[in-house]
């Protein structure tokens, strides 16, 4: 595996490293090694003052083991309160490893899937590695290579010490959240087109407000598609025999949710008729 780690914590991962050579087997140990290496190169020295060291290496033989043969599409989350008797490490917090290919707003979901409850996240570690796995996704070459076309992501920290109810609705929170964030991301591009083909549409459709208004709800709609906004979700309605329909495919974080229910206007309060049936190009809700 190829290695590029930063040399401002070499004296702890050294030592990390010597701990690791005398847990596992010696065919074992140079891959280990150099992704200890790697996942710790990026700590800053502060976080690691006062940390054990024997538990660092039992974690990292672990997260290795985890990491290793995982499949490089799918979201592997694991969140455990490990026991030295059972997993040869231990930690006085709760650890959480989220495992995904590299894309965007990963880290800033799980901190807020983590907070969720008032838990607070003591130590946060996140590494993106460019991974060369083989057939079997067994890992063949491993460094930070930024213009790698297959970058993982890997995602470690340390929270309040939660029970195992807690571990169970943790675990299932990052679940939904990381199958959130995948549609989102997925779906990113086919909602910024669909909001170009609505703006262009405006210009050939006659609407019952005056030209300049045309124009004004076209540009904001533009100025949003140009970066300037982040699409979660996106539901096409539409309205006929005073019934709301939705129609097409849901986008986004609405994909893996239940399609919305059918509703009759004349049943919806009045602020909210008032508020459909006002003669806009654009509403806000």
């Amino acid at each position: 595996m190829n290695q590029h780690a930063d040399p401002h914590n070499s004296s702890y991962v050294s030592r990390l490293v010597n701990h690791i050579s005398l847990r596992i087997d010696e065919r074992e140990f140079e891959r280990v090694a150099g992704f200890a290496r790697l996942f710790w190169s990026r700590t800053p020295e502060d976080d690691l003052q006062g940390r054990n060291v024997e538990d660092d290496a039992g974690a990292t033989i672990d997260s290795w083991r985890k990491f290793e043969h995982r499949q490089p599409d799918s979201v592997d989350v694991f969140v455990e309160n490990p026991q030295h008797a059972r997993d040869g490490w231990q930690s006085k917090h709760t650890v959480v490893r989220v495992m995904v290919r590299d894309m965007p707003f990963v880290v800033d979901s799980v901190l807020i899937a983590l907070s969720h409850d008032g838990l607070i996240t003591h130590q946060l570690s996140n590494v993106v590695f460019a991974v060369e796995r083989a057939a079997d996704n067994t890992i063949n070459q491993l460094s930070l290579e930024r213009d790698s076309e297959s970058r993982e992501l890997f995602v470690y920290a340390e929270i309040d010490r939660v029970d195992t109810e807690g571990v169970q609705a943790l675990q299932q929170r990052l679940e939904r959240t990381m199958a959130d964030l995948l549609n989102i991301v997925g779906d990113f591009a086919q909602m910024k087109a669909t909001l170009a083909e609505v703006a262009a549409g405006l210009r050939d459709a006659p609407a019952p407000v005056s030209a300049d208004e045309v124009e004004e709800a076209v540009a904001f709609l533009e100025w949003l598609g140009s970066n300037n906004f982040t699409f979660l979700g996106y539901r096409e309605f539409t309205y006929k025999d005073g019934v709301i329909r939705q129609v097409g495919a849901s986008l986004g974080s609405l994909r893996g949710r239940a399609p919305a229910s059918e509703r009759k206007l004349a049943e919806q309060p009045e602020y909210t008729r008032n508020f459909l049936m006002e003669p806009a190009l654009l509403s806000f809700s």
